[in-house]
């Protein structure tokens, strides 16, 4: 049986565990299965849209995911999909602590948004389509406006909401301020 390195753990391997990253690779496959579904993982923990071969930069496509593993396939869908959906200025977070379920809200008028909300189809619960805030039950839009500037707490708290967004892993507000789309 003839072996070979992998040229990132270093391992000694049968050469038929050594693939192409891509179908469209035009490199040489250096890299062991092992590697190249560790490398996916970790491109994926950080919600890359794009996952590119090691050496020559082609990019996977699904099909290639699925041979080497359908989770990380389905990952890949779900991160595109998300991807597409946020770009999209019908679609919304919903505001409500736990949450961490978005959705796109059909017949917006993007430069009227006062009064406008949707409910949550995961928990139910509004969430106001202009201050991006849980439902100021019982205040109009201006009303709730007006509030939020009489109190530096509430100000700190609406740009916040306004100008962050909940981390995928510990819910915590996070500022974008460079990188990729995706957080």
């Amino acid at each position: 049986m003839s072996t070979k390195n992998c040229t990132i753990c270093f391992n000694k391997r049968p050469t038929s565990s050594f693939v192409r990253c891509t179908s469209k690779c035009t490199c040489t496959p250096n890299y062991c299965k092992d590697c190249i579904l560790k490398y996916i993982k970790s491109k994926l923990i950080k919600n890359l849209e794009q996952i590119k071969c090691f050496s020559c930069n082609t990019v996977f496509e699904i099909s290639d995911l699925k041979k080497i593993s359908q989770e990380m396939a389905d990952r890949y869908t779900h991160l595109l999909d998300m991807a597409w959906m946020e770009k999209q200025p019908e679609f919304f977070w919903c505001a409500h602590k736990g949450c961490g379920s978005g959705q796109l809200v059909e017949g917006l008028n993007p430069k009227n948004m006062k009064g406008v909300f949707f409910t949550c189809c995961k928990c139910k619960r509004k969430t106001c389509c202009f201050h991006k805030v849980p439902l100021h039950e019982g205040l109009s839009c201006d009303e709730y406006q007006l509030q939020i500037e009489s109190s530096e707490t509430s100000k700190t708290m609406y740009w916040i909401r306004k100008m962050t967004k909940s981390c995928p892993k510990c819910n915590q507000p996070i500022e974008k301020n460079g990188g990729c789309d995706h957080v």
